[in-house]
């Protein structure tokens, strides 16, 4: 993506390039390399509209959460949860 200097827009190079694909798919040999200066010229071309309300948030969207990490194999880790469970449903009933 683009940075304060040197802004431009995705989606505008992503339409570039799907212009071109005809282009560059039906181009013979000789040709491809100067399409391919052409496209990356006009890539280079775009530029995003200056908009002074823009502001993007720098922040992490989600808050941790309180839960460990998977540090071991999944079925030994779902063996010891069930032994667990069992274990409490044991002491429950007496």
């Amino acid at each position: 993506m683009g940075n304060v200097t040197d802004p431009f827009g995705p989606k505008a190079t992503l339409q570039l390039v799907r212009a071109f694909e005809e282009n560059l798919r039906h181009a013979p040999r000789g040709r491809l390399t100067l399409r391919r200066v052409y496209l990356l010229a006009g890539i280079a071309r775009l530029r995003l509209p200056h908009r002074p309300d823009r502001v993007e948030p720098r922040a992490v969207k989600r808050r941790p959460k309180p839960r460990s990490l998977l540090t071991k194999p999944r079925h030994i880790l779902k063996a010891e949860l069930l032994k667990q469970q069992q274990k409490y449903h044991d002491d429950a009933l007496r």
